[in-house]
């Protein structure tokens, strides 16, 4: 956070919030270890110099020692938060992030045939709305006259490319190398 220890003990997270997450986000936060239950989550931060850093967190509440004269009701917790610093990986994924959406070539990453990630130019390639591609079945995806390839490529152990055509919904054909 490039604060000292001084400047942060006795401040709230407000010190270091850096306006990423939603008021509902630190709501189920809050409300998860006010419940007694560990949360585990990615927590964007503002550094005192003003720049950005994340951090893994996880929270784990426990129930601050009673004396004689509390009653059940009044138990309260203290917490522990363990954080591990991931910005290096958040901006990895960012960079890979904007290279896959920014791309020319159309693409599907795919895992067991369904569809979890594609970017704005396989939807332009399939004329189809990005959100239309997504939790697809692949061969839902591609007309029945391109099955056999994709089921080659995806049933192989090395690496393949195919070069099929590809026929529309509207009956518009197009060539796509598959790999």
């Amino acid at each position: 956070s490039k604060y000292s220890k001084e400047e942060l003990i006795g401040n709230t997270h407000k010190l270091i919030n850096s306006g990423y997450h939603s008021p509902d986000f630190f709501r189920e936060l809050w409300k998860t270890i006010a419940q007694g239950m560990v949360w585990n989550g990615e927590i964007k931060n503002r550094a005192k110099d003003g720049s950005f850093y994340w951090v893994e967190t996880t929270i784990v509440p426990f129930i601050a020692a009673k004396s004689n004269t509390d009653s059940p009701s009044t138990s309260s917790y203290n917490y522990v938060a363990i954080r591990f610093d991931i910005t290096q990986q958040k901006n990895s994924e960012e960079n890979f992030r904007q290279l896959f959406n920014s791309s020319f070539e159309g693409t599907l990453v795919v895992h067991q045939g369904k569809v979890l990630d594609a970017n704005e130019a396989a939807a332009k390639t399939f004329q189809v709305s990005l959100t239309s591609l997504l939790n697809q079945q692949l061969l839902d995806i591609f007309s029945p006259d391109t099955h056999a390839s994709i089921k080659k490529i995806f049933s192989s152990t090395s690496e393949l490319h195919e070069e099929v055509i590809f026929t529309h919904k509207n009956g518009k054909r197009s060539f796509l190398i598959l790999s």
